[in-house]
């Protein structure tokens, strides 16, 4: 019972470990932010902004108006 408690306990760290890594590795790609719109039309409208690292996504939105 105890190694079966010991076995799930450590998968799930490493399910999280590998979710927080991904996670982090995302985050430091670039500081560009993405906007994309799908039209009716089936069409995508994309737009690249730059942003300071550690931005939101307000900031992105933010970003595009200027």
């Amino acid at each position: 019972m105890r190694r079966r408690f010991t076995l799930i306990l450590l998968l799930s760290l490493l399910v999280l470990a590998l979710a927080a890594s991904a996670t982090l590795a995302a985050g430091r790609l670039d500081n560009t932010g993405r906007p994309c719109h799908h039209l009716p039309d089936g069409s995508e409208h994309l737009e690249v902004v730059t942003v300071p690292e550690g931005a939101t996504t307000y900031d992105v939105l933010q970003a595009r108006r200027r």
